[in-house]
């Protein structure tokens, strides 16, 4: 019993430690959904199958089945998904592609949805409404 104490309490104190070095905790559901915190002062209980995170006035509640990932970070992007929105210069075109992976000819007038968007080396999730 005394090695679980001291086990439980070391992974406290490595959490407690390296929330401190972030700004966020990120949750994530199944539907791609993303709920930022702050790091420091969100309290997590587990109970009823449900994980329920709250700060202050803000808060999250996800059945476990539904929570996909969870982290600490230092990018807060939007709940929409987007970070920030740029516009990609001439010389370096970008390739836009539905979901299920057809590419997109002209991203002028798209439709309402998700899309994947490769640019600069990067590959971004955008979303059109």
């Amino acid at each position: 019993m005394k090695k679980l104490f001291l086990s439980a309490l070391l992974l406290a104190a490595v959490v407690t430690a390296g929330a401190d070095s972030y700004s966020y905790l990120v949750f994530e559901s199944t539907d791609g959904t993303a709920t930022y915190l702050p790091a420091t002062g969100t309290k997590i209980v587990f109970e009823n199958g449900q994980l329920v995170a709250v700060s202050g006035s803000e808060s999250v509640t996800l059945t476990l089945t539904d929570l996909s990932y969870m982290a600490f970070t230092n990018d807060y992007t939007s709940t929409d998904g987007i970070a920030a929105v740029t516009t990609a210069d001439e010389d370096s075109p970008s390739q836009w592609f539905t979901l299920d992976g057809r590419a997109v000819t002209g991203n002028a007038g798209l439709m309402p949805g998700i899309y994947i968007v490769k640019s600069n080396g990067k590959t971004i999730k955008a979303i059109v409404r």
